[in-house]
């Protein structure tokens, strides 16, 4: 879809450019226009952000492959680390230093012939999954504001969003400094 080639085209040129973290997609799911960073959240349609959020998050890791006593979509197996690589937890593999101690990066099973399409390969980046939690939803729509919502706004309609990037494989989620109910994430 378009948002996974766009986060594929953003990964090969941040790569490029030697950097292998974007600090996308945000997550927010903006409940009022006064916000002043409505313009970073997809929609105020929780689907609609948990969708995009997955593409981009694919487009600029690369697609998690699954051990073989897991269920794949795409029917992906887990294989053995290749020669020269030691395996790490979800299928990972973390390709030894060169003799200058050059490149750790993290490989994914089937990027052992240097794939770009593989997770987290030479054209890929790590995506950032932000701003935890509710950060759209503020009081006024002031940014590093309070959000005032119950327990389930906040699990179904403000959390939602993470499930599918934490599935996506995304390496990191980057927290909002608002407050949540009055206390600070």
């Amino acid at each position: 879809d378009l948002l996974e080639r766009i986060g594929v085209a953003t990964a090969q040129q941040v790569a490029a450019t030697g950097v292998d973290w974007a600090l996308a997609p945000a997550l927010s799911v903006p409940e009022s226009v006064r916000w002043g960073r409505v313009f970073e959240g997809y929609s105020e349609d929780v689907y609609t952000v948990t969708h995009l959020a997955r593409s981009l998050i694919r487009g600029l890791q690369g697609v998690v492959r699954v051990s073989s006593n897991e269920a794949s979509a795409d029917g992906a197996q887990e294989t053995p680390a290749p020669s020269g690589q030691r395996r790490l937890a979800g299928g990972r593999h973390l390709r030894e230093p060169d003799d200058e101690g050059k490149d750790h990066r993290l490989l994914a099973p089937d990027e052992d012939k240097g794939s770009d399409e593989g997770f987290l390969g030479p054209a890929k980046v790590i995506a950032t999954a932000k701003h935890w939690l509710a950060e759209g939803a503020t009081m006024w729509g002031q940014d590093v504001g309070n959000t005032v919502a119950s327990q389930k706004t906040l699990l179904y309609k403000h959390a939602k969003p993470y499930y599918p990037a934490i599935e996506e494989g995304v390496q990191t989620i980057m927290v909002a400094m608002g407050s949540v109910n009055g206390r600070r994430l």
